[in-house]
């Protein structure tokens, strides 16, 4: 199984839920296109406007429907940073298990893809020199016999 975990392109300047850029709508024709990204079978993504701008070129290409999940969501204000780290990995446990041998891709925040790379049971060096996620950039996760790896 294979998980992309994919940051929102550019978004447009502006507060709140905005939409991408021009740079950000070129970053998501390009991922479309990207080839090792074209086994993607499930394709899931925040509830925000420009992840499901940078998702939905892929998901027309593939013909694969974009489904809206709201535990991809970055951060909320109520939410502790235990709470939305709780939030984060049961998503994850949850993909294993609903979409168990499927290669998916999620497509998400800064925030939520790097507290999933930081509190996944990975090498700590392989985790902190693939934290950040500049904009409509991914990682590939491998999750096999209960294993997770990053690619």
């Amino acid at each position: 199984m294979k998980i992309y975990l994919l940051r929102h392109g550019q978004r447009s300047a502006g507060y709140g839920d905005v939409s991408l850029s021009n740079e950000g709508l070129q970053q998501a024709q390009k991922l479309a296109h990207d080839p090792i990204v074209q086994d993607t079978e499930v394709i899931l993504c925040s509830p925000k406007i420009r992840t499901r701008q940078t998702a939905e070129p892929l998901s027309e290409s593939l013909e694969n429907p974009l489904q809206i999940a709201n535990e991809l969501d970055q951060r909320k204000s109520i939410e502790t940073e235990n709470e939305f780290t709780n939030r984060v990995l049961s998503f994850l446990k949850e993909c294993t298990e609903k979409f168990a041998n499927k290669n998916i891709l999620l497509c998400s925040h800064s925030d939520w893809l790097q507290t999933a790379v930081m509190n996944l049971p990975l090498p700590i060096e392989k985790a902190v020199a693939q934290s950040f996620f500049s904009c409509g950039e991914y990682r590939t996760l491998t999750y096999e016999n209960n294993k997770w790896d990053l690619l």
